[in-house]
């Protein structure tokens, strides 16, 4: 009887958890995944490194800045080392989303040089929970091992990344 009671208990919750992964899939609205834009930077990383330290690369490509994000706020950006950290609040809570660092390539010729960046969400999320979320991206490549001034869209001062 109590085995009997276990596996019904356990076929319940497999059911349940079928049921809400189809009916998120079915609320994304898309037919099939999109590719994921391929993390690049000036040089490549070193052999063996997978990832960069601070967790996720930035991207340049400009195609992706001109898209348009899934909405988000800003809450607060700092410089952590080589590492930029961005705090941002978002509605949603049934898509995975990527964040994407993207840059357009342009380089300010002043003194530091200057580079626009961007923070980007590309899929919409139909949930309405409060999301907060940190982000870390390495930018120590973006300045070609030089002194750079960032200006993030969203974010009212430039940040002065130092090696």
């Amino acid at each position: 009887m109590v085995g009997l009671r276990s596996g019904l208990f356990c076929l319940v919750i497999l059911f349940f958890q079928t049921a809400c992964k189809s009916s998120v899939n079915q609320g994304s609205g898309a037919s099939s995944p999109r590719p994921e834009p391929e993390l690049q930077g000036p040089m490549p990383p070193p052999s063996g490194r997978t990832k960069p330290s601070c967790g996720l690369a930035w991207v340049q490509d400009t195609a992706l800045w001109n898209k348009t994000s899934a909405e988000f706020s800003l809450d607060s950006a700092w410089l952590d080392g080589k590492c930029l950290v961005v705090k941002i609040q978002r509605s949603g809570g049934c898509v995975e989303q990527q964040a994407l660092l993207v840059t357009n390539g342009v380089q300010s010729k002043s003194l530091p040089p200057q580079r626009p960046l961007r923070l980007l969400f590309l899929q919409e999320d139909p949930c309405r929970g409060l999301l907060q979320e940190t982000y870390s991206f390495e930018i120590s490549t973006l300045g070609r091992g030089g002194a750079f001034v960032i200006q993030l869209e969203a974010w009212p001062k430039p940040l002065l990344f130092k090696p």
